[in-house]
Formats: structure tokens, sequence, C-alpha cells
């Protein structure tokens, strides 16, 4: 008569054990499962926090673009002389220009005279050739027009000046007497054709030459490099285009290297 309690003691035991292993087994069957959620969700959360950061980043890269374009817009006037009845200037645009560059007022000390040289710049325009206020300001400008054109130093050489060519003081304020001789359609690199690549390289390397021998090296030099900027462009010539290719680019690279030097003051010039 005592057995039987004691029996049932042992079922009831052994039932509540039974039930306890299967919590367990369920308990660890989910753990796996959780752990893969969250280690699925770790990677998800840090591309986020990158794709935030690097939106962030260009965002304020643009916010800062902006105030210096503003900064640039609004740092040069001009008074025209007289009225061009030619071309309006556009970016892209090949301007012929002669340029008087003073420091401080329009009768200041001059630091660039294309007319010195006697030889008119050459410049594509809106590429940043020239000081951002400049740059800005030729593009307002027509064929024909001569203007006075006031630069602050914000869209000049800034507070810290130039000590390269041309050697401009720092916070000096740009006073330019500009005439607009010519603007020509430039068209881009891959627009031409091989023999107008080549005619313009050889008229770059001609007015180069011409700067070179009345000891204007840092503008030959600026001449060869842009007559270079043509001949390297120059995918997949014929056989008789490499010919004269290998011809002009050696031709220019000894002009590069002479100019380079005499701009240096390295070796007799």
């Amino acid at each position: 008569a005592l057995r039987q309690p004691a029996q049932w003691w042992v079922a009831m035991a052994a039932e509540e054990a039974r039930r306890s292993d299967e919590e367990v087994d369920t308990d660890d069957e989910h753990e796996p499962v959780q752990a893969a959620e969250q280690s699925d969700a770790g990677p998800a959360a840090d591309n986020k926090a990158k794709d935030e950061e690097y939106e962030k980043l260009m965002r304020d890269e643009r916010e800062a673009q902006a105030r210096k374009d503003a900064l640039h817009a609004a740092s040069w006037s001009k008074q025209i002389l007289t009225a061009g009845g030619g071309e309006a200037a556009a970016k892209g645009a090949l301007a012929t220009l002669h340029i008087v560059g003073r420091l401080n007022s329009a009768k200041g000390t001059v630091f660039e005279n294309s007319r010195a040289r006697d030889v008119p710049l050459l410049v594509i325009l809106g590429r940043g050739v020239m000081v951002p206020g400049l740059d800005l300001a030729l593009l307002s400008m027509k064929a024909g027009e001569k203007a006075l054109i006031v630069v602050q130093p914000e869209g000049g050489y800034g507070a810290a000046g130039n000590i390269d060519f041309p050697r401009v003081p720092g916070s000096a304020t740009l006073f330019y007497e500009v005439e607009m001789l010519k603007l020509e359609k430039e068209p881009e690199l891959w627009e031409m054709e091989f023999e107008e690549k080549v005619h313009k390289a050889t008229l770059r390397r001609e007015r180069g030459n011409t700067l070179f021998r009345g000891r204007h090296f840092k503008e030959a030099d600026d001449e060869y490099e842009q007559g270079m900027r043509y001949l390297f462009f120059m995918p997949h010539p014929t056989e008789e285009e490499a010919v004269v290719l290998k011809r002009d680019v050696a031709l220019m690279n000894l002009n590069l290297t002479a100019s380079k030097a005499c701009a240096a003051r390295r070796g007799p010039c």
C-alpha cells in the first residue's frame, strides 16, 4: 500500500524532468536564431551609419563649395571702356586677349603685361586658368570689348598672395585692363580630328618659341604644356599618324625641358 504513492511520485518527477529538458532544448533552438538576427543587424547598422556619414560629408562639401562660389561671384566688378560688338564669351570658348594687371589701383605696379611681350594670351574660358574673379569676369565680355576689371583678394590670390609668377603680395586688389581680341569655339579634344590637334599643338609650340626667344620662359612653358595636351589625347593613331605624333611629341618635350630649366634658372638660357 505504501509503494503506490512512491511510484506515483517517481513518475511525476520523471515527467517534470522531461518537460524541463524540452524547455531547455526549445530555448537552445531559439538562441542561434536570435544570435543570427543580431549578427545580421550589426553589419546593416554599420553600413547605414557609414552611408549617413558619407552623405553628411558630401553635403558639407557642397555647402562649402557654394559659399566659395558666392564669394568669387561677388569678388569682381567691371567697367566697360569700349563696347564689343562681336561674339559673347562662353565657357569652353578659346579667347585671344591682351591683359595688363596692376596692384591695388589702375595706376599701380604692373605684375602681368601681355602687351609688353607682344604676344596675346590664348585662354580656354571657364577652365580655371585665371584667378577665379578674373575667370568669371572674362565670361561677361564680348569680342572687341575693352574693360577695366577689378578683383578683390577673395577672387584673386587671397591673403597669402603668390610667390611664383606673377609675384603678387598678400591681400592685394587686382586691376586688370583687358582687351578681348577674338572669341572662337574650341571643340572638345575627343571631337577633333588628328590634323586639327596637330595644327593646334604646332600653333602653341610656335607661340611658345616666340615667348622663349623673348626670354618669357614661364609663359613659353605654359604654351608648350597646352600644346602637349593636344598631342596626348590621340587614341588609336594610324601608322602614318603615329610617325607624325612621335616626332611632334619629341619636339615638344625638348621645348618643355628648355623652358622649365630656364624658368627655374637652371643652366644657361
